[in-house]
């Protein structure tokens, strides 16, 4: 099969090489100059030197004789201004090809970008590098970071946060730790010794999961044992969780969060970093953090800010689920982040005790179903007890229609239809604003589906027959076919015949479950 790589070819003969993708002809830059090889400059010369080495220096030789050196100033600035703007297209030409649809493959991207080596800058390179992260291209990360050392391109603040963030994903703690510690080529940290915000930020991303090839640094097909290398690998470079938050911590690094405004995303990470997956003492430590956000915020808040704003306090109230994954970082689940009553009490009195903090921001419907999955795999009259008690406090401090929506009303109908409470919640409260017709009969039919006395607080078990449902309704007929008046003939409320074969056919099963205790079936 053609491979099909940019065509590598003088900037010269092709002026609009700037403005058009050779992948997708149909994605082009508007204004873009007419550059010829006279005025790009090669980012390993000088700014007043160009790319043509021999022709290029005898003209300047034969420019430097003619003319003075007011002149050659301008025209160096002027050089320098058409490259950079020329750099500048070529960055935005990158990023729409990889914020297009359907996004490009990773290979053509590279090829792209490896096509018009005088259009590269370190901005492009950090697009490339964030974009291979994004695929968990680990190896082709580390490739093109050496590349643009090698090629002569001085790293920037977020070349150094991408570094930062490859070394934690990859599972490799240790070194990231003392990156951010030391800096990247000749930016550092300040001299005050504390890791700059947005650096020390890029510490809390959660490790990959070891699976296929996305750890094998050969980048070759993985086997077992390369496989095993990696997680072996990781063992090593990793920090315990204990070390790991006591050195994130300490005072001498830790910057002054309070000083500046920060994205809500990136308070989201470290919260929600220190809430699920530490012990307490790093929940008390997510909870200062998210007090201190809040404090900073303006008294009027915009929409953005609202949304924000809750979506950092969403963070404190995530569970550890107790589920075993691929994944090798999972530290053992500690019972702060295990779902229980215990839990749910807690993450209530500090969702209250948050939104007392700032008065613009109220909960939204994630909100609500992070509380409901507190109550998971607790007894079901306690957990019934405290969703009712939740959703009709939201319900009244917040509006029905504002934290209520038709998510929140499905949990609850499958926590009833699971554990046969259908006296806790109403219909009107679940079939309201249900849009989904399929949703809404099933609803209906297991809702007006009768239940013997007998088995009205017992959860079924899974994967029981149609034989026990058939027989409670035949059953339950049958009783009310009993307490009829004298003299009744079978008619609506009665058993047909097939009903009655139906009835004899089953009685033997219906046995078995304890659900006969009615009289016997007239003849």
């Amino acid at each position: 099969m053609r491979r099909e790589v940019a065509e590598r070819r003088p900037i010269a003969s092709s002026p609009d090489a700037v403005s058009r993708c050779p992948d997708h002809p149909s994605i082009t830059l508007q204004n873009a100059p007419r550059l010829s090889s006279e005025r790009v400059p090669s980012p390993n010369m000088d700014v007043g030197e160009t790319s043509d080495n021999t022709a290029d220096r005898s003209s300047a030789s034969e420019t430097a004789a003619t003319t003075g050196p007011d002149e050659r100033t301008i025209i160096e600035e002027d050089d320098w201004k058409t490259s950079h703007v020329a750099k500048r297209q070529f960055y935005v030409l990158l990023l729409r090809y990889i914020m297009g649809q359907p996004p490009p493959i990773l290979r053509r991207l590279l090829d792209l970008h490896h096509a018009y080596p005088h259009l590269q800058s370190t901005e492009s390179y950090n697009l490339i590098i964030n974009f291979s992260m994004r695929r968990t291209a680990w190896a082709i990360s580390k490739r093109v970071y050496n590349a643009m050392l090698q090629v002569g391109f001085r790293p920037n603040m977020y070349t150094w946060r991408l570094r930062v963030r490859m070394l934690t994903l990859i599972g490799d703690t240790q070194s990231a730790f003392e990156c951010a510690l030391a800096g990247i080529g000749d930016i550092g940290p300040p001299p005050s010794g504390k890791i700059p915000p947005l650096v020390w930020f890029e510490l809390f991303w959660h490790p990959a999961p070891i699976r296929d090839n996305a750890l094998v640094v050969e980048g070759d097909k993985a086997t077992l044992e390369k496989r095993a290398w990696a997680i072996a690998a990781r063992h090593e470079t990793q920090m315990p969780v204990s070390e790991r938050f006591s050195r994130y911590f300490d005072p001498a690094i830790m910057p002054d969060l309070s000083q500046g405004s920060f994205r809500p995303h990136l308070i989201a990470r470290c919260v929600r970093f220190l809430a699920a997956h530490t012990e307490p003492l790093q929940s008390e430590l997510a909870e200062r953090l998210t007090r201190s956000y809040l404090k900073s915020l303006p008294p009027k808040l915009t929409r953005a800010q609202r949304l924000g704003a809750i979506f950092v306090i969403n963070q404190n109230f995530h569970v550890h689920l107790g589920r075993h994954s691929r994944s090798t970082y999972h530290p053992r689940p500690v019972a702060n982040a295990l779902p229980g009553v215990r839990t749910h009490i807690r993450h209530r009195a500090l969702c209250e005790d948050l939104l007392r903090i700032h008065r613009g921001v109220s909960p939204n419907t994630e909100t609500v179903r992070l509380l409901l999955g507190s109550l998971r795999g607790i007894n079901i009259e306690r957990a019934v007890k405290y969703a009712k008690r939740l959703v009709k406090d939201f319900e009244y401090k917040w509006g029905k229609h504002d934290v209520i929506d038709l998510s929140v009303r499905r949990i609850l109908a499958k926590m009833a239809h699971r554990f046969r409470h259908q006296r806790v919640f109403t219909r009107k409260t679940i079939l309201q604003t249900d849009k989904s017709m399929a949703v809404s009969r099933m609803i209906v039919k297991q809702w007006e589906r009768p239940v013997p006395s007998s088995t009205a607080g017992k959860s079924r078990t899974r994967g029981a027959s149609e034989t026990e449902d058939l027989a409670t309704r035949l059953l339950l007929r049958h009783r009310a076919l009993v307490a009829a008046p004298s003299g009744t003939e079978f008619g609506p409320r009665g058993l047909g015949s097939s009903e009655r074969s139906k009835y004899f056919r089953f009685r033997g099963k219906a046995e078995v479950h304890g659900l006969v205790h009615s009289p016997e079936m007239p003849k």
